[in-house]
């Protein structure tokens, strides 16, 4: 999953989500962005949302288009590795206050490989029941958080990124025991 963060000068006060497309390749479609946690500030000055990418699936639509142009014209390769996709805003998707439209823009999207980024897993002892663990990245931000869940993996986080865990166990009669924090991790 990607998370997209759009800023904006002035407050947005019409949305044509049509206009939001993912754009891999002229040999595939190009398709509207399933937005996920789609969230506007109160101002309507910034936008964020995450989108998940079906890399397999662009990959084999790519490869099958490919191929058929390989069976007429063998100069054509019959497969390209796919690294990179593109969102496209398109002119005309987000409307100002002032009643004018705001150009078009793209976001690059580019493929995770497992190469290049750290994994963390985490296994914790608690005898509590009912407990939520979060992975804070180093400005406080949410990278992951389970719950009821002793042991889990966090893939894809980016070199450099250092992490610490908050972990919030909940207990019925001892309120003072609600959030203990780990160290810091590296």
């Amino acid at each position: 999953s990607y998370y997209i963060s759009v800023s904006f000068d002035k407050p947005i006060v019409q949305v044509d989500t049509l206009g939001i497309l993912l754009k891999t390749d002229t040999l595939l479609p190009v398709t509207p962005v399933n937005m996920q946690k789609y969230h506007w500030t109160f101002d309507k000055t910034k936008l964020s949302f995450v989108v998940s990418v079906d890399w397999t699936s662009l990959q084999d639509s790519l490869n099958y288009e490919l191929g058929k142009l390989h069976e007429t014209d063998s100069l054509i390769p019959d497969h390209r590795n796919l690294n990179r996709t593109m969102i496209e805003f398109d002119s005309a998707c987000f409307q100002g206050a002032d009643g004018l439209v705001l150009p078009k823009s793209n976001v690059m999207l580019t493929k995770k490989i497992a190469d290049d980024f750290g994994t963390l897993q985490i296994k914790t002892e608690t005898s509590k029941t009912s407990f939520i663990i979060q992975v804070l990245d180093s400005k406080n931000n949410v990278i992951s958080e389970r719950r009821n869940q002793r042991e889990f993996t966090v893939s894809y986080i980016p070199p450099g990124t250092f992490c610490r865990f908050n972990r919030f166990l909940y207990q019925r009669r001892a309120p003072s025991e609600l959030c203990q924090r780990a160290p810091l991790c590296r």
